[in-house]
């Protein structure tokens, strides 16, 4: 939810993504499911968790599902296959302890929370 973390690990800013949600959801009536990757070190704070839920529920309501995706390490082996080891960033998935502790943060938000999805 951070801007300038966003900037730093994606190269823009997420303030368009954060309007174009609002605009989909209010504007245009697009039922919304909030589909969050959990990555560790990356966005797997209890701040961040607990700013995600604030977005969801000040911006969108309550009644916006949530989907918490635990990173995988799927696509390492494209990387290999493709021979771009070197692209391969090392990170660990979450453990399921600590998505069940995610979900209970979201939940506390009044948001019905789903692992995986």
């Amino acid at each position: 939810m951070d801007t300038v973390e966003h900037k730093k690990y994606t190269g823009v800013s997420n303030d368009l993504i954060l309007d174009n949600v609002k605009k989909i959801y209010h504007e245009l009536s697009i039922p919304i499911l909030a589909r969050v990757p959990v990555i560790t070190g990356y966005n797997d704070s209890a701040a961040n968790i607990f700013a995600v839920a604030g977005f969801i529920t000040s911006e969108l309501g309550t009644s916006v599902k949530v989907h918490l995706l635990p990173y995988h390490r799927l696509g390492e082996t494209k990387f290999e296959r493709l021979e771009q080891k070197d692209k391969i960033v090392p990170l660990e998935p979450p453990s399921e302890e600590h998505l069940l502790e995610l979900k209970k943060m979201m939940e506390s938000f009044g948001l019905e929370v789903f692992l995986g999805g």
